[in-house]
């Protein structure tokens, strides 16, 4: 799985600098630039306010060992971005590539998000369904499959060998006999579009099982796309932080992450419209849903 670097740097003076991101894949190879010449420079313009620029507090207790104490100190948080292979990097090959490596193990693969909020692969047998109760004290499925997704990547593989026989309603029951809360809110996988459609009600019906004590284990196929984004519209619509502080948080938490920031902006618009005023009138059943304890992001090297 992909690892999440981070690094703090006290620029002065400068309005503006370019970087690129250089890598070693083994002792043997020498270091690596990323993209394919200058053309490739990465820019950051260092005058400028916005949602990206924000109190060093907060960027701390994201991301814990970054500079920074306080105060009326900021820090200009970049959005977090993967090497630039010179063949390009795309939402397909990232994702499929981390899919099919979880599918052929046929092993499941979560982190935790925020307490009580896990985002991962979907579960491909009973043995993960128990095992995301009793390990985890996960209480609720969120599941943002396709038909066809589920299906094809059945939890009951015993029971339902072949593709014959299978239903979603099985699915559902499957999860339930076991004791857990389930959700289905079906999404194609790598739109933009059906994940901005999605995130105003999947951001509300995270709010309500998270505040209803549930421990939610959220889920599509790889636990990259469209599960990802159902964990950053909560954390974005109804706890308020901003985009740039949740995907720091999101892809510290979880590095496979595809963080698709125009879907994210799309579905506010529509949040608005359609609950903010709700959200409003329960303010006080908001303070009783868990707070965002953050704790050391698990930086792991490659």
């Amino acid at each position: 799985a992909p690892s999440f670097w981070y690094a703090s740097l006290k620029v002065e003076g400068a309005k503006s600098i370019e970087y690129k991101f250089i890598r070693r894949r083994s002792q043997d190879v020498g270091w690596e630039w990323e993209g394919s010449g200058s053309g490739d420079n990465r820019k950051v313009d260092l005058v400028q306010e916005g949602e990206d620029v924000v109190q060093a507090a907060s960027f701390g207790s994201i991301l814990k060992g970054a500079q920074g104490k306080g105060g009326s100190e900021k820090v200009l948080a970049i959005p977090v971005t993967q090497f630039l292979d010179p063949a390009g990097v795309s939402e397909y090959s990232h994702t499929t590539r981390f899919y099919m490596n979880v599918k052929n193990q046929n092993s499941i693969h979560y982190n935790k998000i925020i307490e009580a909020m896990y985002v991962g692969t979907c579960p491909r047998c009973v043995e993960h369904l128990d095992m995301l109760k009793r390990d985890l004290g996960v209480t609720a499925l969120f599941n943002l499959q396709t038909e066809e997704d589920a299906l094809n990547n059945y939890p009951d593989p015993k029971s339902h060998p072949t593709m014959e026989g299978r239903t979603t309603d099985h699915v559902e029951e499957v999860a339930k006999r076991r004791g857990l809360a389930y959700v289905w809110m079906p999404t194609t996988d790598m739109s933009t579009q059906a994940r901005a459609r999605m995130l105003p009600q999947a951001a509300l019906v995270m709010y309500g099982l998270l505040a209803g004590g549930h421990v939610v284990y959220c889920h599509c196929n790889a636990g990259v796309g469209r599960s990802i984004a159902a964990a950053c519209g909560y954390l974005c619509y109804v706890q308020g932080m901003s985009v740039r502080e949740t995907q720091l948080l999101v892809s510290s938490r979880r590095p496979v992450a595809f963080f698709d920031e125009v879907a994210l902006r799309q579905g506010k618009r529509d949040w608005e419209m359609k609950f903010s005023s709700f959200l409003d009138k329960q303010k006080e059943t908001v303070k009783r849903a868990p707070a965002l304890s953050i704790e050391r992001a698990q930086v792991e090297g490659s």
